[in-house]
């Protein structure tokens, strides 16, 4: 997957397509959940020209090695940069190229400390490819489940005259919507094997990874997960520790944008002003989990630190 060249960040089935991912319907229903919400954890106010919340923050979730330049043609503008192979003891860069998001050029040979760096992340990881490797695996997890719960349909089979099969099957899928794949008379029941299907692992347990790994991901991505109505069921030590996790990446990747923010007064003289759209519900969560530990603190340090 190559995700050096240029792509429109608002059309996300082009994306795709560039990504080798289009028409998979498992693929577009992650993307509108893991994905966008990512996408829409950060807004900000003032972004120079036509740049847009939704574009910066596309960009940074598919790219890597962007910058904002100020040039004499576009004044301050978002960017990716090349490096031209020149580097100094640290292995930065001294001099870089400069693309639109359109790929095309907007300067050559530009001074590395000419830029700002807009990061995600401390690693400049693109958060797509760790995503993706989430996704894989829920689509594995989900391919198993519906896997068990076609197991759970079999077998079937059906008993009556044979004269009245074909009334039978109309029946039957007219009543049940399905395709029966077996009609016996009474004469051939008798030689036939009652068995029952058991499945390796029941479907509640396989939903149950499904949600986690889910969970998983985006707390990885500073998110709390869905299944806020279970905390009560944790030790408080869980809770604090799933909070504080959860919380600490959550303000590095705010640091990190507040980080390009403060260069890009120092360097520019511009204001940008960020936005939180995330930290109000990130509130509530924490405030529920303040509360478990209240209610469920006085219990632990006197019994074995369950919540029941």
């Amino acid at each position: 997957m190559d995700l050096s060249q240029a792509y429109d960040y608002l059309n996300l089935s082009q994306l795709m397509k560039k990504l080798g991912l289009d028409g998979h319907y498992i693929k577009f229903k992650y993307l509108k959940g893991l994905v966008n919400t990512k996408i829409s954890m950060f807004k900000y106010k003032n972004l120079p020209g036509s740049l847009t919340s939704e574009i910066l923050e596309t960009a940074l979730m598919f790219n890597n090695h962007l910058c904002f330049y100020k040039s004499e043609t576009f004044g301050i503008v978002l960017c990716r940069y090349l490096p031209l192979g020149e580097f100094d003891i640290y292995w930065k860069p001294t001099h870089v190229d400069l693309l639109a998001l359109n790929g095309k050029t907007i300067a050559t040979k530009v001074p590395y400390e000419d830029i700002v760096l807009v990061r995600d992340n401390e690693c400049d990881i693109i958060p797509f490819l760790w995503i993706l490797e989430f996704i894989e695996v829920l689509e594995r997890v989900e391919d198993t489940l519906m896997k068990n719960m076609l197991l759970l349909q079999l077998p079937i089979i059906f008993t009556g005259k044979k004269e009245q099969i074909n009334t039978y099957k109309q029946l039957i899928k007219k009543t049940l919507n399905i395709d029966p794949f077996a009609i016996a008379d009474k004469e051939t029941i008798d030689s036939l094997k009652q068995f029952d299907i058991n499945l390796p692992v029941k479907l509640d347990e396989i939903l149950s990874v499904y949600k986690n790994y889910k969970n998983m991901c985006l707390e990885s991505e500073g998110i709390y997960g869905t299944e806020t109505q279970k905390k009560e069921r944790l030790l408080v030590g869980e809770v604090q520790s799933q909070t504080e996790y959860v919380d600490y990446n959550y303000q590095g990747f705010k640091r990190m944008r507040l980080d390009f923010i403060d260069e890009v007064k120092k360097k520019f003289d511009y204001d940008i002003e960020l936005e939180e759209s995330y930290v109000e519900f990130r509130e509530q969560d924490i405030e529920l989990q303040n509360q478990l530990v209240n209610q469920f603190g006085n219990q632990n340090e006197g019994g074995n630190g369950n919540a029941e």
